[in-house]
């Protein structure tokens, strides 16, 4: 599966490279990742929280017993990190020099890819969690 995510961000930075804005729009799409990277990651650490609240429960016991409470945390943690990455890459493409935007560019959507991606896939885990809790 992690295949599929790196052809996912590499078509997603190819995409970026063949079809480059103008400088002033790029600026502008740096802004838009900032808030919506710190967003999500605020989603993601609420998430954390949640998880951690119901720790006392019987099917987050289980969880833990097999194995799948830690990869559920680890993919939420690596989903955080990306969307901080992607953060502090797109306020500093804020300030580069107009000589190198094109390449902040293709990292920001680079980043932000890798991040979206994260997020879906644990998204997708934390939403099994959560609707077999609400059945409990």
């Amino acid at each position: 599966m992690n295949w599929v995510k790196a052809i996912i961000v590499l078509c997603a930075g190819y995409l970026a490279w063949s079809y480059m804005p103008e400088t002033e729009h790029m600026r502008t799409f740096f802004g838009v990742i900032a808030g919506v990277s710190a967003t999500l990651l605020g989603f993601i650490i609420a998430a954390l929280s949640i998880l951690t609240a119901v720790l006392g429960r019987r099917f987050i016991s289980n969880l833990k017993k097999t194995g799948h409470y830690d990869t559920l945390i680890d993919e939420l943690l690596r989903a955080a990190f990306a969307f901080l990455a992607s953060l502090i890459v797109s306020l500093v493409s804020i300030l580069v020099n107009n000589f190198y935007v094109c390449y902040a560019f293709v990292t920001v959507v680079v980043v932000t890819t890798l991040a979206i991606v994260l997020f879906v896939s644990s998204g997708r885990k934390f939403y099994l969690v959560i609707r077999y809790l609400s059945n409990i």
